[in-house]
């Protein structure tokens, strides 16, 4: 908690500095002659008073100007783009992730002497798949933004389960286990933990820095922008009493985080791979709800023991970091792979919603939404540029 606070503390500072760094840089004060390239600019003011003084005009001095700024390969004003036309890029990335389960550990099934058969903490992810697309507009220097990039990211049902059986001794935790027909005394019971998460974003990117040695081109660029989050969890405890009933624990979470990001790209490329590192953090707020019900399904007549939920909002935090190798196919064309990793913090996760009070629900009208969570895995992909 104390290390979740102080990070928060830390990166609004850094907001604060990027977005100063952002404003200069818009203005031409900290990106004229890092971006363009020295050379560049040097070459196009020589070119530029040269052919004035030779009478010609402003128009075909620029004209001249250019076309020179563009003649060598390799040179500064080559990989700087210096009021280059604008270009297109899409980057298509399918994606394999695992995820922890940082939510608290507790009992959720138990034997007659109250040993923990099942606990919270039992439940490992696999790796899951998602996807992530990108479309971005590459403007050049002598635009306010470089690059508009916007990205969608995806990672579809994440899963993770466990059951135990039993000849009429085991129980949920707590007093529901004491009271509900169908996870008292049961054969069978079965805990599903699932999370689904989306996320889009959009961002600016100005350049920082750009320099050329020999055939290797070097660029670093950072961002400002802003991104939504959701992540939607359900968490179910299903007891099945042969002859009695069967019943269901339910609950779900909603998180849905709106907020500003900052963040740096270093991408270099060699005429026959490049590579990029990429990473971006934000603080967010973040809009969470709970809601649960158990069911116990008594054949003659089902008797429903809760039906309730919360909401509240609460300050998230969300950072991301992703390396990844490039392989060129040609001009347009490009084969990606890499690995990324995301942490989310100040999140409702449905574990930790958990309440096994009887009959009335003590806590279930409460929210806890300080949990967290960290994916991590595998990218695969493909990108066109033109």
């Amino acid at each position: 908690m104390c290390v979740s606070k102080r990070l928060k503390s830390w990166f609004v500072e850094i907001v604060l500095t990027t977005s100063l760094c952002l404003v200069m840089a818009t203005i031409g004060i900290v990106t004229s002659d890092r971006c363009m390239g020295a050379q560049a600019a040097t070459l196009y003011s020589g070119l530029a008073s040269s052919t004035l003084a030779a009478d010609e005009s402003p128009s075909d001095a620029q004209t001249t100007t250019e076309s020179n700024i563009y003649a060598e390969p390799g040179s500064y004003a080559t990989n700087s783009y210096y009021c280059a036309p604008s270009r297109w890029y899409v980057q298509a990335d399918a994606l394999f992730l695992s995820r922890d389960n940082k939510s608290g550990n507790q009992a959720v099934v138990v034997d007659d002497g109250d040993n923990a058969l099942i606990s919270t903490g039992d439940l490992n992810f696999n790796y899951d798949p998602g996807v992530r697309l990108t479309f971005g507009l590459h403007r050049g220097p002598c635009a306010c933004c470089d690059a508009w990039e916007f990205t969608y990211l995806g990672v579809f049902e994440s899963d993770a389960s466990s059951q135990v059986t039993g000849t009429n001794n085991i129980h949920a935790a707590g007093d529901i286990g004491n009271n509900v027909n169908g996870l008292t005394l049961s054969e069978l019971i079965r805990v599903d933990y699932s999370s689904e998460l989306n996320s889009f974003e959009a961002n600016c990117f100005k350049c920082w820095r750009e320099y050329s040695l020999g055939c290797r081109t070097r660029r670093l660029d950072y961002l400002v922008g802003f991104r939504y989050l959701s992540l939607d969890e359900d968490f179910r405890i299903y007891g099945h009493n042969v002859g009695v009933a069967d019943a269901t624990y339910n609950i779900d979470t909603d998180n849905h985080l709106y907020g500003f990001q900052v963040g740096a790209r270093l991408r270099t490329e060699r005429p026959r791979w490049a590579w990029e590192v990429l990473g971006k953090a934000g603080v967010y707020g973040n809009d969470s709800s709970q809601s649960q019900t158990i069911v116990d399904e008594i054949p003659a007549n089902p008797v429903t023991f809760r039906d309730s939920g919360a909401g509240g909002s609460t300050t998230a935090f969300v950072g991301e970091l992703g390396i990844t190798g490039i392989y060129p196919l040609n001009d347009v064309w490009g084969l990606r792979g890499g690995y990324t990793l995301m942490w989310i913090d100040g999140v409702a996760l449905a574990p930790d919603q958990l309440d096994f009070s009887f009959p009335g629900p003590a806590n279930a009208n409460a929210l806890n939404n300080d949990g967290s969570l960290f994916l991590h895995g595998f990218t695969l992909g493909v990108e066109a540029n033109w």
